[in-house]
């Protein structure tokens, strides 16, 4: 998945998700990041308010049921 913003914006999330910053500087939950940082965010954490022009992608997995 991916996520661009120009100046702020908010997404929510079901479960961790590996925030990779591609391009770009701001804020996610007022934690800093630019280019070529990742970040974790664990499951259940809300909405996330993301601040600053930023390229983002988003890796994450849900594992399958047996």
């Amino acid at each position: 998945m991916r996520i661009k913003t120009e100046t702020e914006g908010k997404f929510l999330h079901d479960r961790f998700v590996f925030y990779i910053c591609i391009k770009g500087e701001g804020l996610i939950n007022e934690m800093h990041v630019r280019q070529g940082e990742t970040i974790l965010v664990p499951d259940h954490m809300g909405w996330l308010k993301i601040n600053g022009k930023l390229d983002l992608f988003l890796a994450s997995y849900r594992n399958q049921h047996i």
